[in-house]
């Protein structure tokens, strides 16, 4: 699965994304933004003013996958375009079982 086709088919079915991420943003702010932490897939907006940074993965099926994506996302955390930032894995439901529980871990230490 080529994550640049995932990106360009959720971007462009708004409805669905919003469902996906229950997050129901009124905008996208950018994509494929290059920092000095990262490139960042997209940056999507509510009518809130909140941003929510995504981080797409298309398959999370290894250990190095995991620890990647991990780590992009510990370095978006430097990251804000607006005082109310949050961030966000997006991957596939066929990523391992296993994987969904450490992604799941790792947000929760996140919000903490």
């Amino acid at each position: 699965m080529k994550e640049a086709l995932v990106q360009w088919t959720l971007l462009n079915n708004a409805n669905y994304l919003s469902e996906c991420l229950q997050f129901p943003f009124s905008k996208k702010v950018g994509q494929e933004i290059t920092t000095e932490f990262g490139r960042i897939d997209f940056i999507l907006e509510n009518s809130r003013q909140q941003h929510l940074i995504v981080e797409l993965e298309t398959l999370l099926n290894t250990q190095n996958k995991l620890n990647y994506c991990f780590n992009q996302v510990l370095n978006y955390s430097n990251v804000r375009f607006t005082d109310d930032t949050k961030y966000c894995i997006l991957y596939a439901d066929e990523t391992p079982k296993a994987n969904k529980s450490r992604i799941e871990n790792f947000g929760k230490k996140m919000i903490s």
